[in-house]
């Protein structure tokens, strides 16, 4: 697979249809000859073409569950699990019994992403403090700066502003993810107690979108990621399913004290929309979910058009991560689903299940590499040839029909003549044009 990317084309389902290049933010999808074709630089991972397509001719590329199982045999097996993965299951399922299922697939432990949100969390409590403590030094332009802060928990949203709104990247949380978070603590609290090296632990999360899979391969702010491998929830949902349906299948089967668990419900909520928001601990932020709105947002943020706003906590699915495309619950249902767990005890849970306290969390690390810009969508990296090519689009434009119909294989007429001018399209690639010279 591209390491930049995880979303791939089903060539042969693939009829041409255009749905996709009309539903894609950063404008990576093309028809040529019939066929879409994804830019590899410019698509990241929104998975906007695999929710449209009519034909389901786009998919996500994961690893899968019987290849992930020999890839990593004969290490320590830890699995991942976004809390997501909890809101699949009909009400019959507690989180133990699901992690319980999960240790009986195959692996050896089981770490819940909320010790990761929790901590992330707390990362961005202590850096609006700082931010806030040194607010009143700041110059206007270094205020403007400061405020708001930008989550970055969601992979897509950074390689979104990487390439479409550069001058946001300071804006953003720059800390690991939660479930980077999450991997390095299970790394280091099983090589202590295990005493194996860090290298005889495999890491497997089982993710709710792909752009998870593509965060291990390209990561962010970091040289490697403290991930393996990465399964979709619905991959790993049959399997799980079947063991949870079983009448005879009780806890016990498994050792629950592979089971560590959040004590409290904080990075629980994180897996819906505003769920990470109400975890800073202020009142003046903003959650926005869906791509499109997400770009509206962003625009208003470049235009400083949010006065007093603190955090905002953009999500690319709609609903936050429990509207993934690799889930299998619609999100509404998982959302209800969430909040029952939310408000679970621990009381009734076998005294073996290892509880991670607010006092105990690992500490959320700052980014060790400055997040860089992605250009794909630059005219040139020469200013005075990026101008020259403006001034020729402009005067493509002109004589094109404006009607972005799509027919060309590009989303515009705008997109259109840029491709012309890039010297990836013809002027007879336009139908009417090519009608209206014959």
């Amino acid at each position: 697979m591209n390491k930049l990317h995880s979303v791939s084309l089903i060539e042969e389902l693939c009829v041409g249809c255009t749905n996709c290049i009309k539903g894609c933010p950063t404008e990576a999808i093309r028809v040529r000859n019939g066929k879409a074709v994804i830019d590899d630089v410019r698509c990241v991972d929104c998975s906007e073409c695999i929710r449209i397509c009519p034909y389901h001719a786009k998919t996500a590329l994961t690893d899968s569950f019987d290849s992930t199982l020999d890839a990593i045999e004969g290490k320590l097996k830890v699995a991942i699990v976004s809390p997501v993965l909890f809101t699949q299951f009909p009400y019959k399922s507690s989180r133990s019994k699901i992690m319980s299922a999960i240790i009986s697939l195959g692996f050896d432990y089981v770490f819940d992403e909320s010790i990761g949100s929790a901590a992330y969390l707390k990362g961005i409590r202590d850096i609006i403090r700082q931010k806030n403590q040194s607010f009143d030094s700041l110059s206007e332009e270094q205020r403007k700066l400061s405020f708001p802060l930008i989550s970055s928990s969601c992979p897509v949203i950074v390689r979104f502003i990487q390439m479409k709104y550069r001058t946001l990247i300071p804006r953003l949380v720059s800390i690991e993810s939660p479930f980077e978070i999450t991997a390095r603590y299970a790394r280091s609290v099983l090589s202590e107690q295990s005493k194996v090296n860090s290298k005889e632990v495999a890491v497997v999360y089982f993710s709710p979108c792909p752009a998870k899979k593509t965060l291990t391969l390209t990561p962010l702010g970091t040289e490697k990621s403290n991930v393996d491998l990465v399964i979709g929830i619905h991959e790993v949902y049959s399997r799980l399913i079947r063991i949870l349906d079983k009448k005879n299948y009780s806890e016990n089967e498994s050792n629950l004290s592979s089971h560590i668990f959040l004590s409290d419900d904080v990075g629980l909520r994180c897996a819906v929309l505003g769920g990470e928001a109400a975890g800073t601990g202020i009142d003046n932020f903003l959650t926005v979910d869906g791509i499109k709105n997400v770009v509206k947002i962003m625009d208003e943020i470049e235009a400083d058009h949010l006065p007093g706003i603190s955090f905002v906590e953009p999500s690319c699915c709609f609903g936050g991560c429990v509207g993934g495309p690799l889930t299998v619950s619609n999100r509404f249902a998982a959302t209800a689903r969430l909040r029952e767990f939310a408000g679970e005890t621990f009381n009734s849970w076998d005294a073996n299940v290892k509880l991670i306290d607010s006092e105990d969390l690992p500490m959320a690390e700052h980014w060790s590499i400055p997040l860089v810009e992605n250009n794909a969508m630059r005219l040139s990296d020469n200013i005075g040839d990026a101008m020259s090519k403006y001034d020729q689009i402009d005067k493509i434009l002109a004589t094109l029909p404006g009607l972005d119909c799509g027919a060309c294989g590009a989303p515009s007429c705008a997109s259109m003549a840029e491709d012309i001018v890039q010297g990836r399209a013809l002027f007879e690639d336009c139908i009417i044009m090519r009608n209206g010279t014959n």
